[in-house]
């Protein structure tokens, strides 16, 4: 039988993103970067310092994936005008403001250890943000951040290839599982196609 995936909408998202970004700035910044980048939560809580490249206006983050993932380089995204999505400004105002200066390079720190977060801790926060949210317990693993980047991507028209690359897979046949769709939005797609008759 195939694996369910899960995956908030970018409602959804919105809300959870809103309720971290009003309580943590490193919850907010540690979302939009798990988010952006599809990251598993070993690849979010292993990010340092020295993987951020912030020497210009735009940042870059290099990505060393697990599971014999790619390696990549991508933007840190600025989104303007929509600061709960503005993974820049989230990442920036958290680095600069309250990060603090720890001994570690890790740019996720924890307030007990002043070391990584760990990522039991990480799933914790994040379930409990989803669930304040008022949204099903399916979506409140934090791994549903991957799979709601690689079914938007696809929603707004990204080929499988360019999703395949925006998450660091190596193979096209780890990321066809999110080509996957319910009844309903096989039903809208068909109606859409209706009006392309002439």
């Amino acid at each position: 039988m195939k694996k369910q995936i899960y995956s908030l909408s970018p409602e959804q998202l919105a809300k959870v993103l809103k309720l971290a970004k009003e309580k943590s700035p490193r919850d907010h910044a540690m979302m939009l970067v798990q988010y952006f980048h599809g990251l598993r939560v070993s690849e979010l809580v292993g990010l340092k310092l020295s993987d951020l490249d912030r020497r210009k206006g735009v940042w870059f983050v290099n990505l060393e994936r697990l599971k014999g993932s790619l390696e990549t380089r991508q933007n840190v995204w600025e989104v303007k005008g929509k600061p709960i999505w503005n993974e820049k400004a989230a990442l920036q105002n958290y680095i600069e403001e309250h990060r603090g200066n720890p001994p570690s390079d890790y740019v996720f720190i924890s307030k007990k250890t002043d070391g990584p977060l760990d990522p039991a801790v990480w799933n914790r926060l994040y379930k409990s943000y989803v669930l304040a949210a008022g949204l099903p317990v399916t979506l409140s693993h934090n791994h549903c951040l991957k799979h709601s980047r690689a079914k938007h991507l696809l929603l707004a028209g990204n080929s499988l290839e360019h999703v395949r690359q925006s998450l660091g897979h190596a193979s096209l046949n780890s990321t066809a599982i999110y080509v996957s769709v319910s009844d309903q939005e096989a039903s809208e797609a068909a109606k859409d196609a209706l009006d392309l008759l002439p």
